[in-house]
């Protein structure tokens, strides 16, 4: 699969998610580390709309949606987004030439889908 492809993938599910769910605390670590990813992907054209022609990755946090669909989300299902943001907080820049390894970096962090409640996956629209 072409990697930017993969990545807009990737960062659809990880977005909406984080657009979707969870109390305060998780949704500012959310807000924190669609900020970080931001900035990981902006050193590879392929995932900011430059060589390649790939897929610019702008994605609005909105902190509001966050926390109105706390009701989807138990606090296993909080706990569980709130390992993913930590793991994807540790992911480092993307490098040109090596965008693979880094959506790759990126798949570990995505938990099992029976470790989040089906009412909250549908919230998150994964």
């Amino acid at each position: 699969m072409n990697p930017s492809k993969t990545a807009v993938l990737l960062f659809s599910i990880g977005l909406l998610c984080w657009s979707g769910c969870g109390s305060d605390s998780v949704c500012d670590k959310a807000a924190t580390t669609t900020q970080n990813l931001l900035n990981a992907v902006s050193s590879c054209p392929a995932f900011t709309g430059g060589g390649d022609g790939g897929t610019t990755l702008i994605v609005a946090y909105n902190k509001a949606a966050c926390q109105n669909n706390l009701a989807s989300c138990s606090s296993s299902d909080q706990q569980a987004l709130s390992n993913v943001f930590d793991c994807l907080s540790k992911v480092g820049h993307c490098v040109p030439g090596a965008e693979i390894q880094f959506v790759g970096s990126l798949a570990l962090c995505y938990p099992p889908t029976n470790s989040i409640s089906q009412a909250c996956r549908t919230a998150f629209h994964f």
